[in-house]
Formats: C-alpha cells, sequence, structure tokens
C-alpha cells in the first residue's frame, strides 16, 4: 500500500506540473494577434529605443529580456542598456564596474543595491560590453525623490533642485488616473500627489537621460529595463521619451497571466477601453494549454514564438 501511495503522490505531481506549465507569447498590442519575437527584432533599426518592461523579481520575464537581446545581439547592432535600479548620479560607479575596477561585491554596495537578486540583471547590465555599447544609468537620485515623496517638493534643497532633469514635466492626466488609482489606500490622499511627483520624477530623469545619450550616439540601439507600471498604456517614459525627441521608439510590456481567466487575459493584452492600447507589443507569461486559436493569424499559426 506504501508503495502505491508513493505512485499516487508521483502521478498528482506530474499531473500538476502538467497543468501549471507556461510559457511566453507576444501580441500586438492593437489587434491582439500572435507574432514572432524575431520578427518584431527584425522591425528594429539603429537609433531605436526599446523599452522592455518586467514585474521585478519576476524570472519569466527576465528570461523574455535575455532572450530579446541575444536575438538584437545577432543582428550585429552596437547595444546600449539602462536600468532602472542604477541612478545617474553613481555613472562613475557603473562605469568603474563594467571596466573592471570595482568587484561586482563592492560595486553593489556602493550603489546600496535592494534585495532583489543582482542575478536578475547582471546580463541586462554587461550585455553591452558584447556588444560595443554602454551601459547608462538612467534614474533619478533616491534622496531626492524621496524627499518629495515625504515633504513635497518645497522641500528640496538647492543641491536636491540642481539633480532634477531640464524642464522637468509631470506625466500626462491619464498616467495620473492610473497611479491614483493603483495607489488607492496605499498612501494618504493627502500624500498622493507628492507620491506622484516622485513616480513622474523617474519617468522625467530616465527619458531626459536616454534622450541626452541617443543625441550623442545615434547608431546605437538602447534597450531601457524598467518596471512595467513606467511603460504601460503609453503613459510615464514613453510619453516623456517622445517629449524629449525620442522618435523611434519600441514599447514591449510584459504581464504575468497565468492565473487570468480569458475575460482578464483580454484586459491584460487587448486594448483598453480607456486607456487605449498597452504597447507595442505584449509579452504574456501565460498557462502553456490556453487556447491562443483566436489570437494566431493564419499565415503565423505555425510559426514559433521562442
Amino acid at each position: 500500500m506504501r508503495g502505491r501511495s508513493r505512485l499516487l503522490m508521483l502521478a498528482i505531481m506530474l499531473v500538476s506540473s502538467v497543468a501549471c506549465a507556461t510559457t511566453s507569447r507576444l501580441y500586438n498590442g492593437e489587434t491582439s494577434e500572435l507574432v514572432n519575437v524575431q520578427d518584431v527584432v527584425d522591425q528594429v533599426a539603429p537609433g531605436t529605443v526599446i523599452i522592455l518592461s518586467e514585474q521585478h523579481g519576476f524570472a519569466p520575464h527576465h528570461a523574455n529580456q535575455r532572450q530579446f537581446l541575444d536575438l538584437l545581439g545577432a543582428k550585429n547592432f552596437t547595444i546600449s542598456t539602462g536600468l532602472e535600479f542604477f541612478y545617474y548620479t553613481d555613472q562613475s560607479l557603473v562605469n568603474d564596474y563594467m571596466e573592471g575596477d570595482l568587484t561586482e561585491e563592492a560595486f553593489l554596495e556602493e550603489i546600496n543595491w535592494g534585495s532583489i537578486p543582482f542575478s536578475n540583471y547582471r546580463y541586462q547590465a554587461r550585455f553591452p560590453l558584447a556588444h560595443d555599447g554602454f551601459t547608462l544609468a538612467i534614474n533619478a537620485p533616491k534622496e531626492v525623490t524621496r524627499q518629495i515623496s515625504s515633504g513635497g517638493m518645497d522641500s528640496l534643497t538647492e543641491d536636491q533642485r540642481d539633480l532634477l532633469p531640464p524642464n522637468f514635466t509631470l506625466g500626462n492626466d491619464l498616467y495620473r488616473e492610473r497611479f491614483e488609482e493603483a495607489m488607492g489606500g496605499h498612501v494618504p490622499a493627502e500624500k498622493v500627489n507628492d507620491y506622484f511627483i516622485s513616480q513622474s520624477l523617474w519617468d522625467d530623469t530616465m527619458a531626459w537621460r536616454v534622450s541626452q545619450f541617443m543625441a550623442e550616439n545615434p547608431e546605437h540601439v538602447f534597450v531601457v529595463i524598467v518596471g512595467d507600471f513606467h511603460a504601460s498604456y503609453f503613459g510615464g517614459l514613453p510619453d516623456r521619451m517622445t517629449a524629449r525627441g525620442i522618435n523611434d521608439l519600441l514599447v514591449i510590456s510584459q504581464v504575468d497571466a497565468r492565473s487570468a481567466d480569458e475575460k482578464e487575459f483580454d484586459e491584460l493584452v487587448a486594448p483598453h477601453s480607456e486607456y487605449g492600447v498597452r504597447a507595442d507589443f505584449v509579452w504574456a507569461v501565460e498557462p502553456e494549454s490556453r487556447d491562443i486559436s483566436a489570437n494566431t493569424p493564419a499565415q503565423q499559426a505555425d510559426t514559433p514564438l521562442n
């Protein structure tokens, strides 16, 4: 009986693992049709900025980022990357780490790396080393955004104000609406405006840094690794990128659709009734068993995605 119980348990575990098997599929943000990843890479030309989002610490999203970079690398582009987690005031430390003058341990200590394992981002950060590119620190200094969140813009010192991007501009109205909805109940109502200023400062600083870099290096392909809220529905970072003169922009929003029913999946992938198209392409981590026939154009039905 004991042997039969073990066999039954193994069978249950096997069925569960099959039922929970996931895959990543890429969808056209306007039509919701399946798209081949290679076909998207083939649209990229020198001078393109790609925003490739993620849910922080979610391994399938990091794997997709690495896959996308590898496909770009095979095109022999000059590729640079920018990570949300690197503050632009730490650029010299990033340079020292990339050039081997700082060990990884010392580098992470110097920049006060947070709790997310750096192994999630090491490949993305160091990828430019093999592709004649540059790793750019792009985000606003944490001490500035924290000061705004706690005390508002008026509480900034002159030195902190000097760290703001030129012509700093808040995110647009739809972005603010989405932000207020997401923050509801998490912070006091009277603090939401200060938090939105901080959120906007992240976006506008990243856009400023990348636009500066691309103006000086127009032959590069630049990949921005950033949290999905900054990227989705073309608010936040895409909006500020466009405002700062980046015209060749490709936005890929990554979502976790593992537990989504069909209605929830459509809300993640299809254009939103109020906010519009989520991104140029939506990369969904979903159950391998999900029926995709409705999303598959006939001419691409047999085309592998990855």
